[in-house]
């Protein structure tokens, strides 16, 4: 019960320092909440679009980086192809002396 009536009369202090009591009041909340609800939906939708868009970008730059690591080992496998193409063949070492 004490509680309740501590409760009670604190927010009948508060009500008369924002001067509800008066019938004036200081700071009205739900016009401020009205009037900021469109900015806050907007600003919603765009931290989502921002978020999608983030995330569409790191996986482009995983595939990128991926196609490049891909094309960097075919290039490297292709040179050592070549590279084994065009050196020559080794000398046979033993060699016979015709006499």
């Amino acid at each position: 019960m004490l509680k309740t009536m501590n409760s009670e009369s604190s927010k009948t202090a508060l009500d008369s320092l924002l001067g509800k009591a008066s019938g004036f009041q200081l700071i009205d909340v739900d016009k401020i909440i009205e009037a900021l609800m469109p900015f806050m939906i907007a600003m919603t939708v765009l931290s989502v679009i921002a978020t999608v868009a983030f995330i569409i970008y790191l996986v482009q730059k995983m595939r990128v980086y991926k196609a490049i690591m891909e094309t960097r080992d075919a290039v490297r496998e292709m040179n050592e192809r070549e590279k084994a193409k065009s050196s020559p063949a080794p000398a046979s070492s033993s060699s016979t002396v015709e006499g």
